[in-house]
Formats: C-alpha cells, structure tokens, sequence
C-alpha cells in the first residue's frame, strides 16, 4: 500500500460531518460510524521524512529494520519513498508468514496508539478484537475519556486505520448479504458517499481504483486545488477508511528521530563528579521504570557521580505515595548507605515493609524523621484538609525549590549537571549520556549495560516498547 498519511483537507470535513450525521440521529459508536474518533492529534499530518539505506536481507524485522535506519544515518543515504515502500511489502510478506497471533495484534495496535494518535497522558486499551476479512476490528477504549471507538488494524499487523464510516449504516441502507461489487460499482459507491457526507457544496472526483488484498484503493482529487489523496473501500462495500498509517513507517522515522535527538544530546556543564538529579513520583510506572533503567548506572558509577532521587512537587496516586516518599527521603537522609538497595527491593513489587526487612532497617529508626518532616511540610495535613492541591492532586513540597529551579514537569525527569535531559529509559544510553558529563570520563564508562528498556511499574523485565516520552503528568 502507498505511504497514506492523514487526509490534510478531507479529514477536517470527516469531522465535520460528524457531527452533522448525529445531528440526524445516527450514532457512531452504536453504527460503528466512527467519524468522531477519540484520537486527539489525528488532525495532525504525521510526516514521514526518513532516508534509510534498504540494501541487504531481512532476516528479523525489527533488528534488521533498525540496522538499516542506522547505516542510512552514518552514510546519509537518501532513497525514495517508492523503494521503501517495495521493502515495506517485504516485510508484510514476512509478517503474514509469520501468522501474528491475535494477542500480538493488540500489542502492536496499543502500542502504536499511545505512542501517536492519542494525548499523553490518556492510555488506550484494546478491549476486543474481531477478524473481519483480511484485517482486524479493534475496540479500543481511551482512559480520559471512557469513550469507545473502531479501528482496524491488518492481519500482518503493519497497517491500521483510525477509523472507518459504516456506509450502509450512514446510508440507511441494508446491502444485500454476499453482494460482489465490481470495480465501477465500488468506485460508484464511494464517491457518492464522499459527495453526499464528507464534502461541502463542491465535488470530489475518483481518478482510479485499484484493489490491495480486500480492500480498493482510491485515487481522489478534491477541489479547490485539485489535490490528490488516497482512501479506501472494503470489497464488501460496507466500509469507507478516510486514512490509512503505516506503522513501520511512521516507527522508523521516530527510530530516525531518536538517533538524531540522541546525538544532539550535549550536556552543557562538565565537572570531575556528575551531579545527577532524578525527579519521580514513587508509584508513577514511568518514573518506575526510569529508575529501573539507572539503577544499573548508578552502581556500576557509584561514588564517582553525585547521584539523587528526588520528588515532584504533587502526587498523582494518593496518600500511598506521599507516604512512600517521605519514607524515602527519610531512609536518604538517615540511612543512606541503604537507600539504593531498598529502592531496589521497592522496584521488585512496592512492598516497602519487606523491603525494609529485607534491607535490615529498623523502622523505630525512621519514625522521629517521618514524623518531623511530615509536620514541617504539612503533607499528611495538607491532604487531609485539601490544601494547597496541584491541579487536582495533594502536594509535596519537599523539593520544591529545585522542581522550580529546573522547570520539572513531570516524572521522570533527569537533571545533569543542573540541565534537564530527555534520555531513552535504557540503562546503556543513560550510561553514556551520564559519562558524557564527566571533564574526563572514568574506565567504568567503557562498560557495556543493557540495550533494552525496562517495562514500566513493578517489577524487573525487559521491553522493546519505546515510552520515553510518556511522563505522569
């Protein structure tokens, strides 16, 4: 299939006639009409501008897809979209070979979701998934909202549509169960849909069809500038896809970005002894799983960095956390030599009474500091009598002055050197990032640490899922 991205002009209408079509009583989620989708940036054009060098074999996609992106980055090799496209096919090919199972599916199509299509603090959830042809129906819930939508994704699990228009239903129309459409009627059938519902006074015009496993691709032209999209109709006639996302596509130009943004990272201020500062909330997954990925750092750098965990200015998940943290910063300050085994132990499943069993702390030790710096920032009070809440949450004002200071937005945040750093949750890369803010890197910075991520929450496993832009905010 082409490289199709989001429709610039005929999704605006799309929504447009969202809301027309329920002004006529037609409701999207109960019809599977699904113009108002719950996508929030789906407006947005996602471009895709990668230069990736496609020679060679592909023996594992995923390993292979990002070697090649690599080699295209230290060759600055450009090469069109129509050859990339040739080795998309490829990979499809593979794909389908490969018969992706139904829970990979979702994985793939969750994944793609949060990281895209929708606001970062909302996750999506697919709830149900339904074999419809030669792709998949997708019930996927958003958590902000509670709302339901359709999306479709192929069985190879490198396509997918944000959404679709149930034609019959929009029509109220019943076809004809097992109706064979040929191409001209097919053709025929879209462009008055397009016509009668998507467009606005002026007409839209098919140039050409052509079919792509079940569904037909269209070439349209809309005016007033006689632009060119693409869309697309399933065999049966049934669906019109506004917009089609490539997703190896779309994750290797991110895969690109990423390359680049890691090599713009420059720390600034360089010293004999790194200051490194680490900004969490104790239950929040994301700055888990941050804290999953630095801990191996930490130890391996050990004295050789000024290393600190410290707190956001609020806590997003309850009075749990706001307790977890005083803890914490008790155990920091009273037993410190013992902080980093315990957060390890916390990590594992946030039992904190085994952990500090299991760490040989004697809690009598820690109840004078807990209860002096629970009074002198007013946190349990605070709480209780809903003071000084931030943006719906309690707060926690400990660190106030540095969260300030370095403009902390969320967890996790990474300051070195007094600089903030967006830096892969990956325990080599942070590695690397930290030893380039030494004036003279230590021998420990030639060792080697994992490449892969961290899953976010509890517990220690390690992912291929990208989520360093994901932050509890």
């Amino acid at each position: 299939m082409k490289k199709i991205l989001i429709l610039p002009i005929l999704i605006t209408l799309l929504f447009l006639s969202a809301c027309s079509l329920n002004d006529k009583g037609i409701n999207n989620t109960d019809q599977e009409a699904d113009s108002g989708n719950i996508y929030n940036n789906e407006e947005e054009e996602i471009e895709i501008n990668s230069s990736i060098d496609l020679e060679g074999e592909e023996n594992e996609i995923d390993s292979s897809k990002e070697s090649l992106i690599n080699e295209s980055i230290e060759k600055e090799i450009n090469i069109d979209h129509d050859v990339f496209d040739k080795k998309t096919k490829e990979i499809e090919q593979v794909r389908n070979d490969q018969n992706i199972s139904i829970s990979n599916i979702s994985d793939i199509s969750e994944k793609f979701i949060n990281s895209y299509l929708i606001d970062k603090k909302s996750t999506a959830t697919v709830k149900d998934i339904v074999l419809e042809d030669c792709y998949y129906k997708l019930e996927v819930e958003v958590s902000s909202t509670d709302d339901v939508t359709y999306s479709y994704i192929d069985k190879a699990g490198l396509n997918f549509f944000p959404s679709a228009f149930d034609i019959d239903s929009i029509n109220s129309q019943v076809t004809e169960k097992n109706k064979k459409y040929s191409e001209n009627e097919l053709k025929e059938r879209a462009i008055n849909f397009i016509n009668n519902h998507l467009m606005s006074g002026s007409k839209a015009s098919i140039l050409s069809i052509k079919k792509e496993d079940c569904l037909y691709e269209l070439e349209i032209e809309l005016p007033p500038n006689d632009s060119i999209e693409y869309s697309y109709i399933s065999e049966d006639g049934k669906l019109f896809f506004s917009s089609i996302l490539n997703i190896d596509e779309i994750e290797a130009d991110e895969i690109t970005q990423d390359k680049n943004d890691q090599d713009d990272i420059k720390i600034t201020t360089k010293n004999n002894k790194p200051v490194v500062e680490l900004f969490v909330m104790s239950y929040c997954p994301y700055g888990l799983q941050m804290e999953k990925a630095i801990l191996p750092v930490v130890k391996l750098l050990g004295n050789s960095i000024d290393f600190n965990i410290k707190f956001n200015t609020y806590a997003m998940h309850g009075k749990k956390e706001l307790d977890e943290q005083i803890l914490q910063y008790c155990l920091m300050k009273e037993k410190e030599d013992k902080y980093l085994n315990y957060l390890e132990c916390f990590l594992l499943d946030g039992d904190s009474n085994r952990c500090l069993n299991e760490v040989n702390i004697n809690e009598d030790v820690l109840n004078n500091c807990i209860s002096e710096v629970d009074k002198e920032y007013s946190i349990s009070y605070n709480y209780e009598n809903e003071i000084n809440y931030q943006e719906g949450y309690p707060s926690f004002t400990i660190f106030s002055k540095d969260n300030n200071e370095y403009g902390v937005q969320g967890s996790p945040t990474l300051v070195i050197n007094g600089q903030i750093v967006y830096e892969e949750r990956v325990p080599n890369d942070l590695l690397n990032t930290i030893c380039s803010a030494f004036i003279t890197e230590p021998d420990l910075c030639q060792e080697k640490l994992s490449v892969n991520s961290q899953t976010t929450g509890f517990g220690f496993s390690e992912s291929n899922t990208n989520s360093s832009n994901t932050v509890c905010n």
